[in-house]
Formats: C-alpha cells, sequence, structure tokens
C-alpha cells in the first residue's frame, strides 16, 4: 500500500547563504524520495478545494419574499403586541393570561387553510387606509374560555367542537376588538392603520378572501389561561402586506428600541393595575371520603373524622390552586391561618 505523503520540506538556501526551512534532505534522499513517487511507492494526497464548501438550500416552489431585517422589525412588533395584549386580557377576563409568538412563516393561504381545525373563529379584517384585508383566527376551545370568563364563570375548558352560539358571536367580537385595539397600537409604532372587522367565520371553507396560492405571512401564538391552551393566528397576504413593507425599510429598528421606554412604562403600569384587581383566597382543613348513606345520615352534633392531626397545616387556596401552607390561630377571638411556607404552583 503506497504511503500518502502531505508536505515534503526541502532546504533552500538563499543567495545570502541563510537555511530557509529545518527539516533538510541531502541529495541522496532527495534522488531516493522522487524514485519512490515515481514507482508509485509514495502518494501524495491532492486538495479539493470544494469539498467543505457547504451552499444554501433555496426553495424555488416556496419562496421567501421578506428579507431577515424585515422579519426582525415584523417580530418585534408581534412580541410587543403579545405582552401588551396579555395584560388587557388578563384585566379584562381578571384571571391571568399568557400568550407568546411562537413563530413567523411564509407559506401559501392554501396551506394555512388546511392547517386550521373543522370549527374555528376566523375574522375577516380591513386595514384603512391601506387596501386588502388580513385574517384574525381565534381557536374556539380558549375562545369560549374567554367567554365563560367573561360571564362570570371558572373556564372549565370542557369543549365539544361546535358553532358559536349568538350570544357567543357577541361576546367573541367584543374579545376581537379588544385584540385589534392592541394589534394597532403595536403597529403605530411603525406604520398607523384601522383595523375594522368585515366578516366573521367559524368554518375554514367559506373564507375566500385571498386566493388559494396567494403567499401569505403567518405569525403564530400560544394562548395559556390556567391549564388550557389554544392559538392565535393573524394571516397577512403578502400582496397587500406590500405597502406596509414598503414602510418598514424606510424605517429603522432604532425606532423600536426609542419607544422600548414608554413600553416599559405601560407595561409597569399594566402589572400594577393587574395587581390590584382582588382575587379570593380560602382556607381548606383537609378532604375526607365518606358513604353516601352516612352523608345523608348525618346531623347536627355528629362528628366528622377527618385525615389530618390537630398540628397539621392546612392549605390556602387560589382558584382552586394551594398557595401556602399555614397553621390555624386565634387572635382577638378571631380564627386566623399563620403561613408557615409556599407551596410551589
Amino acid at each position: 500500500m503506497p504511503v500518502i505523503l502531505k508536505r515534503i520540506t526541502f532546504e533552500y538556501i538563499s543567495a545570502k547563504g541563510v537555511v530557509m526551512a529545518e527539516n533538510t534532505m541531502d541529495q541522496d534522499e532527495v534522488n531516493a524520495l522522487l524514485n519512490a513517487v515515481d514507482s508509485g511507492k509514495v502518494a501524495f494526497e491532492k486538495e479539493n478545494p470544494g469539498a467543505h464548501k457547504k451552499f444554501p438550500v433555496y426553495n424555488f416552489r416556496n419562496p421567501n419574499y421578506i428579507s431577515k431585517e424585515i422579519m426582525h422589525i415584523i417580530s418585534a412588533v408581534h412580541e410587543n403586541f403579545a405582552r401588551t395584549f396579555s395584560f388587557s386580557l388578563s384585566g379584562m377576563l381578571r384571571s391571568l393570561v399568557q400568550i407568546d409568538m411562537l413563530s413567523i412563516d411564509q407559506l401559501t393561504f392554501d396551506e394555512f387553510t388546511l392547517s386550521l381545525p373543522e370549527y374555528t373563529c376566523l375574522n375577516v379584517v380591513s386595514m384603512q387606509p391601506f387596501e386588502g384585508t388580513f385574517i384574525v383566527e381565534v381557536n374556539l376551545n380558549v375562545l369560549i374560555l374567554f367567554i365563560e370568563r367573561l360571564l362570570g364563570g371558572e373556564g372549565s375548558g370542557n369543549f365539544k367542537e361546535r358553532l358559536l352560539t349568538e350570544l357567543e358571536k357577541i361576546l367573541s367580537i367584543k374579545i376581537i376588538k379588544k385584540l385589534l385595539a392592541e394589534y394597532k397600537t403595536a403597529w403605530n409604532q411603525v406604520v398607523a392603520f384601522e383595523p375594522k372587522i368585515e366578516k366573521t367565520e367559524t368554518d375554514p371553507r367559506f373564507i375566500k378572501s385571498m386566493d388559494m396560492h396567494e403567499r401569505v405571512l403567518l405569525v403564530c401564538f400560544e394562548v395559556k389561561v390556567a391549564k388550557e391552551k389554544g392559538i392565535i393566528n393573524i394571516c397577512f397576504p403578502y400582496s397587500y402586506l406590500e405597502p406596509i413593507l414598503r414602510k418598514l425599510v424606510t424605517q429603522s429598528s432604532k425606532h423600536l428600541i426609542k419607544k422600548s421606554g414608554k413600553l416599559r412604562q405601560s407595561f409597569s403600569k399594566m402589572q400594577e393595575q393587574l395587581l390590584d384587581l382582588p382575587f379570593l383566597l380560602h382556607s381548606v382543613l383537609t378532604t375526607t371520603v365518606l358513604p353516601l348513606n352516612d352523608i345523608l345520615d348525618l346531623k347536627k352534633g355528629d362528628i366528622i373524622r377527618l385525615n389530618m392531626r390537630t398540628d397539621d397545616d392546612i392549605s390556602i387556596m387560589l382558584d382552586n390552586n394551594a398557595i401556602y401552607r399555614a397553621k390555624l390561630g386565634l387572635r382577638s377571638k378571631r380564627k386566623i391561618s399563620i403561613i408557615t411556607k409556599r407551596v410551589r404552583v
């Protein structure tokens, strides 16, 4: 098997007699090496300059029309919207709502409609003074949970796919208008437009506001309320988004940074308002299990044996979740709870 030789260093002496290489070979060694190369006992490894080059893959069927710089600005706008809308919705529903931007994708309108559930809340929204419309889609599971909270319920999350009732449609429009108000505020940092609901549907098959092969920009948000999760999608057709993109090109991302101070102030104000909301705390001793016959036979003076000792801690509950452990006490002829530790939720 021939030996692979990557590099040969020869002695080279300049005109001034300075040795230019440390590893020297005499003439006999050089001749022996050249003969070995000619006979095939020693082989040279040829380097392939293009072997390690990687080229980006470009999808000609689904090209990206929006540059990375513009996508960064659009992403910043929608992240600001997610934060402000989560605060606003938390105050409206009197419950903690968390909204996070999941992704921004460029795809066709047909691909967007195929990804939707059978029943959902689709809103076609105009954006004056610009031409065209965009779509706001809210999953029905979180929308109905919002409506239950608005009506004073707990938002059980027991959802079955169905069409919205007339009352639910009216309340859903109220929630969507709240969303659009915050969305308008988020975009006002870059470009001003007036959103208006033109049409509302629950079946994606009835939405024909765009061509199926129209390129769209899809912004996806995840909504968390208690233990329930859902999705809000905002779908912009590229042809209608183009006038806004031209304005974005002339804008600098520094403009958003200058506004960040005011946004932080508004976030702090919303947090203060949220912290002033009243919440009901209640103490729970423990639970026990009894047969139905024993429960029906209970009368005044009966003693129920609990599965806890007199020195055990009780639970302090907030919205059916234990947040503190406490000891029972008495002060000024009133029963009190003395906090002993906090429970991780």
